[in-house]
């Protein structure tokens, strides 16, 4: 639920929450069960967005507006017949009757906590992280139509600290930060215009920005790189009860999703190809 998700110790993020299960290791893209970490399906709303390329996810989702995060390790049925390591399903908020709205704020920095001693290393990374959010969702006309806003802006600037000596300039070329900037959004309107019908509407969007990805020591600033990714998706679903017992879910999706690596001085880039290639001529 996401009480329970606020309450983790743990990074904000479903792949942060989902390192808590028993038989999950690795990282962002984890290892379940055993399997590699190509074997994982990942659902938004029970709709797949597993990537067809990599197999492993393809988007970051505002953790904020999870209402549940469903993980599957074992006992598949049959509408995962796909995954051969773990299931992850993303069920996401709606608007109720009620108008609800939240805002916070957290705040990490290496500059709250203790330097060390002499006896440290003065090579000491440098962190900063701020992550934002706000969410609201209520009625549009009560017992028949809501909507749900929610929006997660995520900064982190990290400079990494090198104890070895190359001989480099570093007054001249200094090392520069890893600076990581991410918008992740999500609209969704409800309506239920009939007791046994409800039709959802969802947009989704998560671009994201890596500059000075290479971090190195042997690499320049001009010579760093810029990576961006990210999309968004659409999905129109329909909920009918049939009988008193059967439900049945009808659900069209559409994402769409990039990633470009580009010399980090196409940063401010005027004028692109189809391809993302800077056609500036000062580039």
């Amino acid at each position: 639920s996401a009480d329970f998700l606020g309450n983790l110790p743990s990074g904000r993020s479903f792949q942060d929450a989902v390192q808590f299960l028993p038989g999950v290791t690795g990282g962002g893209n984890p290892n379940i069960s055993g399997g590699a970490m190509q074997s994982n399906q990942y659902y938004l709303d029970g709709a797949s967005t597993t990537d067809p390329v990599t197999g492993t996810f393809s988007m970051n989702f505002n953790f904020d507006a999870i209402e549940d995060l469903e993980v599957i390790t074992a006992g598949y049925d049959a509408r995962y017949n796909q995954g051969l390591g773990g299931t992850i399903n993303i069920v996401t908020k709606s608007g109720g009757n009620t108008f609800e709205g939240d805002f916070s704020g957290y705040l990490e920095t290496t500059a709250l906590t203790q330097s060390g001693s002499e006896y440290l290393s003065l090579a000491r990374n440098e962190v900063t992280s701020v992550d934002l959010n706000a969410s609201l969702g209520g009625p549009i006309v009560k017992d028949r139509f809501w909507f749900y806003l929610a929006y997660q802006y995520r900064r982190s600037v990290r400079l990494f600290q090198s104890g070895e000596d190359i001989g480099r300039d570093f007054v001249k070329y200094p090392l520069l930060p890893l600076v990581v900037n991410g918008h992740f959004v999500l609209a969704k309107l409800t309506a239920q215009p009939f007791a046994r019908n409800k039709f959802t509407l969802s947009f989704r969007a998560d671009p994201m920005s890596f500059e000075n990805t290479q971090q190195s020591i042997y690499t320049v600033g001009d010579a760093e790189a810029l990576w961006r990714q990210g999309g968004f998706s659409l999905s129109l679903a329909h909920e009918a009860r049939i009988g008193g017992r059967a439900v049945l879910t009808t659900t069209a999706f559409y994402q769409n999703s990039s990633i470009f690596v580009d010399p980090v001085a196409w940063k401010d880039c005027d004028e692109r190809d189809v391809i993302g290639r800077c056609l500036d001529a000062d580039k």
